[in-house]
């Protein structure tokens, strides 16, 4: 009789490894924040850069501020809730909390710009 062993069986291949999870945001999360905050900042950037001219500035601050209003609420709406009617509600409230953001913005680029709202 022999003494030796037989060899041991074959191991499986071990899987790829994978790496590690990034440990902060991804490229496409940070690109939705800036997207989000020049969408808010927008209407007082071009207010201000308008301010002087009668007729061009209520068009950047009202009709934008909404806009941006919408665009900001319902995206964070997006994010924070999880069922579609609280992303309805939820957008809808917070459309009108930014729209008010952006409009106060737009005042202070209004009074930075140097703008003089005359009432007749």
């Amino acid at each position: 009789m022999s003494d030796a062993l037989p060899p041991p069986p074959a191991l499986p291949p071990l899987p790829p490894r994978r790496n590690p999870a990034p440990s902060g945001p991804s490229p496409s999360a940070r690109a939705g924040w800036v997207i989000f905050a020049v969408a808010l900042v927008a209407p007082a950037v071009l207010t201000l850069l308008t301010a002087k001219s009668q007729n061009l500035w209520p068009i950047f601050t009202f009709p934008a501020s909404g806009a941006a209003g919408l665009y900001c609420g319902f995206w964070m709406a997006s994010r924070v809730c999880r069922t579609v009617p609280g992303k309805i509600l939820g957008g809808l409230a917070l459309a009108a909390v930014f729209a008010v953001v952006s409009f106060a913005l737009c005042c202070a680029g209004c009074a930075i710009g140097g703008a003089q709202l005359k009432i007749h």
